[in-house]
Parts: structure tokens; C-alpha cells; sequence
């Protein structure tokens, strides 16, 4: 009996996790010995719903890293903002590739939907300036009209900050291609000309 107790107890002490909240949006850590579950739910602007949200499970001996170790092992690209006379739209995250500070590499390529409405929509006239406010640079940019088939064979004025919209009236989703020193991201946004 003695030895049931002292089994059970040291179970007890391994498995039972300790519950820590952050002030980071509402994450959440469930902490024991032998695991950790991380439940995210982090503000960060370069996720579409304005949050990083999901569950991540680390056994021994990974658990007993920070919750800021993990984000830096596949760090998602900064956010991408669109903005028109009319509106603002953050851009949808496609592929990317990335170094981390551990020197481990990756890529990751988001499924995107090849419904036009799917796509957040800067509404703008034409010949207007768009502006970007991001972090990257841009290398490459191409404009698809009602479907990925269509891939428009235009050279449209851009610069880092800015893309003169000279195209007909309609709806279109622009694909930017981007870079910084470790990084590639491309990034796509609806854009509707008046």
C-alpha cells in the first residue's frame, strides 16, 4: 500500500501542471516535469484574425523552454498593410522562408483560396497611389484578373511604399513577392478599381 502511495504521488508530481496566463492577448501554459501544453491566443497583426492562436504540445526536455522560445523557432513574417484613399486591408500571408536565430531554416507554403472574394479588397480609382507600410522589401509584384489562371502581363509602377494603380475598372488580386536580409514572404490583397 505504502508503495501505491508513493508511486501515485510521484505521478502526481510529474503530471499535474501548474497553469500560467499571459498578458500577451490570453495565452495560456499548462506546466508539469515531463510536459508542456501552450495554448496561444497572442496579439500579433500579421495573422489575418489579428491573433496567433492555437496548441502546441513539448515533452522532455523542451518543455522547459520560454513561450518565446517556440515563436522564434518558425517565426511568421510581419504583417503587410494596404491602404487606398478609401481603406486599409492587411495583406494575406502566402508562402514564406525563413532563418531563425538558432540558424535553423524553413519554409511554409498557406493553402490560399482561389475564390476572389476570399481576399480583403483595397478599393481605390484609378491611377491613384496605393500605399504598403511594411518591413520588406519588395522584389517582385503580378496582378491576377477574376482568376489565378489570368495572370496579367503588365508592368505597374511601383516602388517600396507605393503602387500606381493603372489598370481598368474591376477586381483584381495582387501577388508581392518580398524580402528581407534572412526572409521571403509573398503576400496577396484584393483590389478593387473604380
Amino acid at each position: 500500500m505504502k508503495k501505491k502511495l508513493i508511486i501515485l504521488g510521484i505521478l502526481l508530481i510529474l503530471l499535474v501542471p501548474i497553469k500560467f496566463v499571459y498578458s500577451d492577448g490570453g495565452s495560456k501554459e499548462y506546466a508539469a516535469l515531463l510536459y508542456k501544453i501552450t495554448c496561444f491566443h497572442r496579439i500579433d497583426t500579421s495573422y489575418e484574425s489579428g491573433y496567433k492562436e492555437g496548441c502546441e504540445l513539448h515533452l522532455i526536455p523542451d518543455n522547459f523552454k520560454t513561450i518565446d522560445y517556440y515563436d522564434s523557432l518558425d517565426p511568421r513574417p510581419k504583417g503587410f498593410n494596404v491602404s487606398s484613399k478609401a481603406n486599409s486591408v492587411n495583406a494575406t500571408i502566402g508562402s514564406y522562408n525563413w532563418c531563425n536565430k538558432n540558424g535553423k531554416c524553413g519554409s511554409r507554403e498557406i493553402l490560399l483560396s482561389n475564390d476572389f472574394n476570399a481576399y480583403k479588397y483595397v478599393i481605390a480609382e484609378m491611377d491613384e497611389n496605393i500605399e504598403f507600410v511594411t518591413e520588406y522589401d519588395m522584389v517582385s509584384l503580378k496582378v491576377y484578373k477574376d482568376s489565378f489562371d489570368n495572370g496579367l502581363d503588365i508592368d505597374l509602377e511601383y516602388d517600396l511604399k507605393h503602387l500606381k494603380c493603372e489598370l481598368d475598372s474591376g477586381r483584381y488580386v495582387v501577388e508581392i513577392n518580398s524580402k528581407d536580409k534572412e526572409n521571403t514572404v509573398t503576400y496577396y490583397f484584393g483590389l478593387k478599381v473604380k
